[in-house]
């Protein structure tokens, strides 16, 4: 009995301790993408660029962590297009995490400052949704499609370019870095890594430029299309009335010649001939104005698609290395 006991009591031991061991290689193997991370973030030493821009978006100690152990560097555009497959793509690609590592492409257009640094942000999300894993992941998850399913409209358009197997990662890096009014949770632990005002002012800032010239250009559209049917249907009806006062005209001076009007009669088509002569005028003049009025706004149309093409050449890393703006 005592030593079959004995016998019952060390296998449980072994096990027990056998059991320990998967355990400790378990913690192992779980933390060995931190230690990779640590080793990393130890190592790098940013760029004086890179350190400015993790000072003007706010990186805590965290934040810091998880954006230096992906050695984030920013390219010319034949090195990043090497690295992110730029030249692949239809869209333009301001930045990529691959390989556990963030590029971000060197626009320098001065007009959208502000952009790499969303841009820094915005790959760092990934590799922080990268190291999500459990309850972390299911609670951020779901705290992106409660967020996503209630502003679907406005989300659709900028989703669209993801891949469905993407859609989380860039969920929680778009929304981080552009939109406001998350959920809690989202908030909470986005405020862990950055400041989100001070990115989300700096998206407003580059982003505006961008929307400003979307939205003056729909409105000179809007306004030139409105133009041009008026101009189109009070021509018509310029002309229209044009030859008919040429042949009251006509009409008049024939009588007048044969001798077969009256002198009150004259006096009276005299008038009305000169009212409409009047009234005509001041159509030709409206007519002119609203001429000159479209012209103004097709020149001006014309110089915001300039503007619009120099802001859309500065982000597009597939046209080379752009002029300095």
């Amino acid at each position: 009995m005592t030593n079959k006991a004995h016998k019952v009591a060390g296998r449980i031991v072994a096990l027990l301790v056998l059991f320990a061991v998967c355990v400790g290689f378990g913690a192992i193997y779980l933390n060995r993408q931190y230690i990779s991370d640590y080793v990393r973030y130890r190592s790098f030493t940013p760029t004086s660029e890179i350190a400015q821009i993790a000072v003007r978006v706010g990186l805590t100690d965290d934040g810091r962590f998880r954006a230096y152990s992906a050695e984030p560097g920013i390219y010319k555009a034949d090195e990043f297009n090497q690295f992110c497959g730029a030249a692949e793509t239809e869209v333009n690609v301001l930045g990529c995490y691959t390989n556990d590592k963030i590029y971000i492409y060197d626009v320098s257009n001065a007009e959208i400052s502000g952009i790499k640094e969303v841009t820094l942000v915005h790959e760092m999300l990934h590799a922080d949704y990268a190291r999500l894993g459990g309850g972390d992941l299911e609670a951020v998850n779901n705290a992106l499609d409660g967020y996503a399913k209630q502003h679907a409209d406005s989300l659709r358009g900028h989703m669209a370019n993801y891949s469905a197997e993407d859609r989380y990662t860039e969920l929680y890096s778009v929304l981080g870095t552009e939109y406001s009014g998350l959920p809690e949770h989202l908030e909470t632990r986005y405020s862990k890594l950055f400041n989100r005002d001070a990115v989300l002012e700096l998206y407003e800032g580059y982003i505006k430029k961008f929307n400003d010239i979307k939205e003056r250009a729909n409105e000179i559209v809007e306004e030139g299309n409105a133009l041009a049917t008026d101009i189109t249907n009070q021509s018509a009806a310029y002309s229209e009335a044009v030859n008919q006062l040429n042949s009251e005209i006509d009409v008049l001076n024939g009588q007048i010649e044969s001798g077969n009007i009256t002198r009150v009669e004259f006096e009276n088509r005299q008038a009305a001939i000169t009212a409409e002569v009047n009234r005509l005028s001041a159509l030709r003049t409206e007519i002119e104005q609203k001429i000159e009025r479209y012209n103004s706004l097709v020149a001006e149309l014309e110089q915001l698609e300039l503007q619009s093409k120099k802001l859309d050449d500065s982000i597009n890393s597939k046209l080379g290395e752009p002029n300095k703006y």
